[in-house]
């Protein structure tokens, strides 16, 4: 249990770096348009070009972490929730043979 928790605490700190960074992105926007050194549109583009690098880095980010708890698990001689469910459909398979 002890390492669920550390993948949670994981999980924990990457969706608050992520949500730092959309909440700096829109400070960033509100200073640059009450500045008035950007129009509309082009503080647009730029939040729209944030979102999508921020997206791609979430999901960069969501690959990384599974990578990593899918190692650990098989150090730790755990079976993933996929090979559990395999398990169970094969023996579910043998069951229905009798």
């Amino acid at each position: 249990m002890a390492e669920k928790r550390i993948v949670d605490k994981m999980l924990e700190l990457g969706l608050g770096i992520a949500a730092y960074g959309e909440e700096k992105v829109a400070d960033f926007l509100k200073e640059v348009n009450a500045k008035g050194a950007a129009k509309h549109g082009d503080a647009e583009k730029i939040k729209k070009e944030f979102k999508k690098k921020g997206e791609f880095l979430r999901k960069e980010f969501t690959r990384r972490v599974n990578k990593e708890v899918e190692g650990a698990l098989k150090k730790m001689n755990l079976a993933t929730a996929k090979e559990v469910a395999a398990l169970k459909k094969r023996i579910d398979n043998l069951e229905s043979r009798k």
